[in-house]
């Protein structure tokens, strides 16, 4: 082999070893910490974990990976067809796969429950416990979709509960919950499940990633408007 062959495939091996591989099932923690560095978040529940990467949420139970999930992006906005909407001649080639549209909203959406109804710790009320109790439960019914585009859920995170030590509700007859580990959001109830209970306090990173996917919604809410408008100008 000539020198410059030997160089050559130096070159290629060191290349092809510092391409970071893909976190995969089976992985250890250690492991997915050297192939894409620090989270931006993580949630600690137990014996399991969940690491937040900007394109990537990864789950571990006993420090081995068990799930790993795509965090969709924003699609780039597509200013010819809403142009061409405008319009009234909006070209079939030019409107999104509404099918993909409807996969990639309903995604993100289940993503967002994902994070909005982590389990929160419930404990026994004891006579040393200091309970307050809330008679009128943890909300009130119903609850305003979002605005998609613009809102930020940092900004409407509500700590209702952070002085009380701990806190129930006649729908929790003999178990009590740390005050300081819950929240309320009302920008996120739209995606409450289940109400008889109360919801985690959300860490920024978390919400960081509730705000894209909300853009994600947004987008698709705005690519499936286009593809309707486009069906009902071609009748």
């Amino acid at each position: 082999m000539t020198t410059s062959l030997r160089v050559l495939f130096a070159v290629t091996v060191f290349l092809l070893g510092s391409v970071a591989r893909a976190a995969a099932v089976g992985d250890r923690y250690e492991q997915v910490l050297r192939d894409h560095g620090n989270p931006v978040g993580q949630v600690v529940m137990g014996n399991r974990r969940v690491l937040s990467y900007p394109k990537l949420s990864v789950r571990l139970k006993d420090d081995v990976v068990v799930a790993v999930t795509p965090v969709a992006e924003a699609p780039a906005p597509k200013p010819s067809v809403a142009a061409a909407g405008e319009k009234g001649a909006t070209s079939s080639s030019a409107l999104p796969n509404r099918e993909a549209t409807v996969r990639a909203r309903n995604t993100a959406e289940l993503r967002i429950k994902e994070i909005a109804n982590q389990p929160v710790s419930a404990r026994p009320v004891t006579r040393s416990m200091r309970v307050t109790t809330f008679h009128e439960g943890w909300f009130q019914e119903g609850a305003s979709k979002p605005d998609f585009e613009r809102v930020d859920v940092r900004a409407t995170q509500e700590l209702p509960y952070s002085n009380k030590p701990y806190v129930t509700t006649p729908l929790n007859s003999g178990v009590a919950f740390v005050g300081q580990e819950l929240e309320f959001n009302p920008m996120i109830s739209y995606f409450y499940t289940d109400r008889t209970v109360p919801k985690k306090r959300l860490t920024e990173a978390e919400m960081v990633e509730i705000n894209t996917l909300y853009r994600v919604i947004a987008q698709c809410e705005r690519d499936l408007a286009a593809i309707a408008r486009a069906a009902f100008a071609g009748r």
